[in-house]
């Protein structure tokens, strides 16, 4: 569960912490996911959520439920939310509650497995997964990095159904088709993590700072942003549980991939009327 911790007032002692949002009990939760308080299939929060606001200066919240150690359970469904505050205003007109309110969720399936804390960045979000193998743990799965809108969803009427982040790759005709998740491997990979990266200078070694003093700021090619993710290298004969062959020793890899640039705000500072 997620709960809300109020700390307005100075005084310790005065602040207030209320519910605020059940990942298995929630309105929109489809209802076959509904688990009561004392039902094992229900997953814990184990890993910090995220929070961003919106245009409107709304709270928005995205976390998940569970980790990559909860593999022997492959019947417990971890979920993503993304939920926001809504304020509601007490029938006496005397002060106000605060609800959560769903923008969208996704039931992580075929045992698949929510890695987190999730990242927020130019209002997408992204996290990874990895998808237990069903042929046990001496078998090879699938990690996978997702990424979507963070608050809004593709079909009103669906709380399912995310924006992705990804561009499509497919070839052929033009689509405006987006990907929710890349898969980046066959081993349990690590939380994503959004780096920028800085300019360069064409001839010039990043250490070189003589070189970069006489290179021309024109010339500098600013980088863009960039997700990392960090998963182990396994072979097909070789599961990443095994101890690893005689003569080699275990991999573990970083996958990158740029990705566009923020929005930059236009902020109206004045205005001004000219008569003809």
């Amino acid at each position: 569960m997620v709960w809300r911790v109020d700390l307005a007032d100075p005084d310790p002692k005065n602040w207030k912490i209320r519910f605020f949002h059940d990942p298995y009990s929630a309105e929109s939760t489809p209802v076959t996911y509904h688990k009561a308080l004392n039902s094992a299939d229900r997953v814990p929060v184990y890993t910090p959520p995220k929070l961003a606001l919106d245009r409107d200066g709304k709270l928005v919240v995205i976390y998940g439920t569970g980790n990559a150690r909860d593999e022997a359970r492959s019947n417990r469904h971890h979920i993503v939310y993304s939920v926001k505050e809504r304020i509601k205003a007490n029938l006496s007109g005397l002060g106000s509650t605060v609800e959560a309110e769903t923008s969208w969720l996704k039931v992580m399936k075929d045992n698949s497995r929510y890695i987190g804390s999730p990242t927020i960045f130019s209002r997408n979000a992204y996290w990874a997964s990895y998808a237990v193998p069903t042929g046990g743990k001496c078998t090879l799965g699938t990690a996978s990095i997702w990424g979507v809108h963070y608050k809004r969803r593709s079909i009103t009427s669906d709380s399912q159904s995310l924006i992705g982040a990804f561009p499509n790759p497919s070839t052929g005709s033009v689509t405006k088709n987006t990907l929710t998740n890349l898969i980046v491997g066959n081993s349990v990979p690590s939380a994503v993590n959004i780096t920028p990266v800085p300019a360069c200078v064409a001839g010039c070694a990043p250490t070189d700072l003589s070189c970069l003093i006489k290179a021309s700021a024109n010339a500098a090619a600013i980088g863009k942003p960039q997700f990392k993710i960090s998963a182990g290298v396994a072979s097909a004969a070789q599961g990443q549980y095994q101890k690893p062959n005689k003569g080699t020793q275990p991999q573990v890899g970083t996958i990158t991939r740029s990705i566009a640039k923020p929005r930059s705000t236009t902020v109206v500072t004045g205005w001004d009327l000219l008569f003809d």
